[in-house]
C-alpha cells in the first residue's frame, strides 16, 4: 500500500494539521494499511510556514506524525517529506 498525503495549506497549519489528525485516525481506526504499507506526507520540513509567520515544526504533519508514530507505524525518511511504514 501507498498512500500518499498532501491535504490543505501549508499556511495556516493548525488547520490542515487538524485534517491530517482526522485522516491518520481514520487510517489506523479502520486499519486501512496493510503491514509494510507506506504513508508519504508532504510538506513537512519547508521553510514557507516559517516565513509566514508559523513556529510549528513538522509543518501540517505536526499533528499526524506523532500519532501515526504511537499507532504502529515507524519513520522511514524524514525530509521535506515524512515517510512511514507500518510495522
Amino acid at each position: 500500500d501507498l498512500l500518499y498525503l498532501d491535504t490543505g495549506d501549508m499556511t495556516p497549519i493548525e488547520f490542515t494539521a487538524q485534517l491530517h489528525l482526522r485522516e491518520a485516525k481514520i487510517i489506523v481506526e479502520r486499519n486501512l494499511m496493510n503491514t509494510n504499507g507506506i504513508i508519504l506526507i508532504d510538506d513537512i520540513r519547508s521553510c514557507i510556514p516559517f516565513e509566514h509567520g508559523e513556529t510549528i515544526d513538522l509543518g501540517k504533519g505536526y499533528l499526524s506524525i506523532p500519532y501515526l508514530l504511537k499507532n504502529g507505524f515507524e519513520i522511514v525518511m524524514d525530509e521535506y517529506q515524512t515517510v512511514l511504514r507500518k510495522i
